[in-house]
């Protein structure tokens, strides 16, 4: 079982907007920014071991606040909302393809899984 997460090859700048809109600086177009992620997420789940699942969910968790407690446009909230709560509740009985969730690992095994880059 790898517990390799998978990151698209553009992952950069998706995170740093993500990151820039989570800290309130963010000067591109929030909206789009949530549902180009929403709609990313959707297209992978359930997802294969190949599918960047995890990325696109943890990219969803750091636009929340904004969805939240920033001001989107019109049907934001609901796409996100709609995404997460398909992903919450496990795709409605879909069977998830990658065979591991980092909720079934420890702590330390669960931070070994995402790239160096990230945890350097």
């Amino acid at each position: 079982m790898s517990t390799a997460i998978p990151v698209p090859d553009n992952w950069r700048p998706l995170f740093s907007g993500w990151d820039e809109i989570r800290h309130g600086y963010h000067a591109g177009d929030k909206d789009r920014t949530v549902r180009d992620c929403a709609d990313r997420l959707d297209a992978t789940w359930p997802g294969s071991e190949s599918d960047p699942v995890l990325f696109w969910t943890l990219g969803m968790l750091l636009l929340a606040p904004y969805v939240a407690f920033g001001s989107p446009g019109p049907g934001v909230e609901d796409r996100a909302v709609a995404v997460l709560r398909r992903v919450a509740r496990g795709g409605e009985g879909t069977v998830c393809a990658h065979g591991w969730h980092p909720y079934e690992l420890t702590w330390t095994r669960c931070w070994s899984a995402f790239p160096p880059s990230w945890t350097g």
